[in-house]
């Protein structure tokens, strides 16, 4: 009866030891990310935010269904008065 060879215990060794070099590269970059944005955690909404996000009442309700149907800002896309700037997951990440 055949067998599958078994990878010799150096193979495994440096497999792990290679995903262990990999894991500590993605935490050092997600650290470093971490500490650029610590000082905004503080601030306040710059700009349009509160008009994109405060304001908003799909942002607001939760509405998901609606999401689908508004522009950038909650008004109904259809509608003369909107933007057009569809960004449905954009909007969604500010829920």
């Amino acid at each position: 009866m055949l067998r599958p060879r078994r990878r010799s215990p150096s193979t495994d060794q440096k497999t792990a030891e290679s995903a262990k070099e990999g894991s500590k590269w993605y935490a050092t970059i997600a650290l470093a990310a971490v500490i650029c944005y610590l000082p905004s955690i503080d601030g306040d909404f710059v700009f349009d935010d509160k008009e994109a996000i405060v304001r908003n009442p799909i942002v607001q309700r939760f509405d998901i269904s609606r999401l689908l149907q508004t522009d950038f800002w909650g008004r109904e896309i259809r509608s003369s008065d909107s933007h057009k700037s569809y960004r449905p997951i954009t909007t969604l990440t500010f829920m």
